[in-house]
């Protein structure tokens, strides 16, 4: 019987497994606040893939509480603000917006110089699980938020205030993953929020020119770490998905629905690890739980899981009932269904 880290590795590594690798993902709203039934599914279906014991510290520019209503200011000074509790974040306020203050601006160091490093040391030889590092390591998503609207024109226009801003955030974020690559986990998580629904949301030469380096160079440092990277994209990455694969990353987490699943299957099933679930991650929230089976079905048919290449990203979200997320789980472990979006492997 093998391990839960053997169970990823062999995914990874697109060998056979006796199942697919589970990863849940429920929200700081659902392990704050519905601790009891977490703790069931977890029972339940124990996650092949953990956390380690860590959790980021407050900066100096810190205030108010992100999980109860109300204002509040993260550790980068970008203010935010969350509707009811539970509920997720809306941006408020980009505190670069100003060009004035970009001179005097700096990234929150300090927060990573409070790393607990014996804490994620102890929690990764203490388990047989496979450990990943979750990040907000976003450098386009963070742009976005500390100068607000006048990002994507600048970005075009490749001023060189936008540069600057952009290389403080990327040292930054090099530094965070530096660390990372350091300890005793198995992989680390980072990502961007560049796509929509109709592709890339800025030119494809904004990305490679700007953006392709700092991901590589995470990469890199992932690699020269002896790290998996996961990538968690948004939107239809399909335009750079050769490119995500080309610089390092090992398995990447994309939005099925936004996707044409047949061409994702026959173009990139057997080069990158898919790191996904549902095929519609509403899916989980509105239900109803034949629908979820449904779902979970398709993705199988498309991705013949047993296979490997494929981990079962399991979000859970504060709105979205425990029999919800239990039927998500109990079909994963159900053999797959032929279906007519079937696709043929690429030899």
């Amino acid at each position: 019987m093998p391990t839960a880290r053997d169970r990823v590795l062999s995914a990874l590594h697109h060998q056979p497994v006796d199942r697919p690798p589970r990863d849940l993902w429920p929200a700081p709203a659902v392990e704050s606040f519905r601790p009891d039934e977490l703790a069931e599914i977890r029972l339940r279906y124990p996650p092949d893939i953990v956390f380690p014991d860590f959790q980021y510290s407050r900066g100096h520019r810190s205030k108010g509480n992100p999980l109860e209503p109300g204002q509040w200011t993260d550790a980068w000074g970008c203010v935010w603000n969350t509707p009811q509790r539970g509920a997720d974040p809306e941006p408020l306020e980009a505190p670069l917006a100003d060009a004035g203050q970009l001179a005097a601006f700096r990234p929150p160091r300090e927060v990573i110089e409070r790393m607990n490093l014996s804490a994620i040391q102890r929690s990764c030889t203490a388990t047989s699980r496979f450990v990943l590092a979750a990040t907000d390591v976003a450098p386009f998503q963070r742009l976005l938020l500390l100068r607000g609207p006048a990002t994507l024109e600048e970005l075009q226009r490749g001023t060189a205030d936008i540069r600057r801003l952009l290389n403080i955030i990327h040292d930054y974020y090099a530094r965070e993953i530096e660390v990372w690559a350091s300890t005793e986990v198995d992989a680390v998580a980072f990502g961007d929020s560049w796509a929509g629904p109709e592709g890339l949301g800025i030119s494809l030469d904004v990305w490679r020119d700007l953006f392709k380096p700092l991901y590589r160079q995470y990469c890199d440092l992932l690699r020269r770490g002896d790290k998996f990277a996961f990538f968690r994209a948004g939107g239809d990455v399909t335009p750079v998905l050769d490119e995500l694969i080309e610089i390092g990353v090992d398995a990447v987490h994309c939005p099925l629905h936004l996707l044409p699943l047949e061409t994702v299957v026959q173009r990139w099933r057997d080069r990158v690890t898919f790191w996904i679930g549902l095929d519609n991650p509403r899916m989980v929230v509105d239900g109803p739980r034949e629908a979820i089976r449904q779902a979970v079905q398709r993705v199988q048919a498309a991705f013949e899981p047993h296979r490997g290449g494929l981990v079962v990203h399991c979000p859970w979200p504060p709105q979205a009932p425990f029999d919800h997320v239990a039927a998500m789980l109990e079909q994963w472990l159900a053999p797959p269904h032929p279906h007519p979006c079937h696709a043929r492997r690429i030899r």
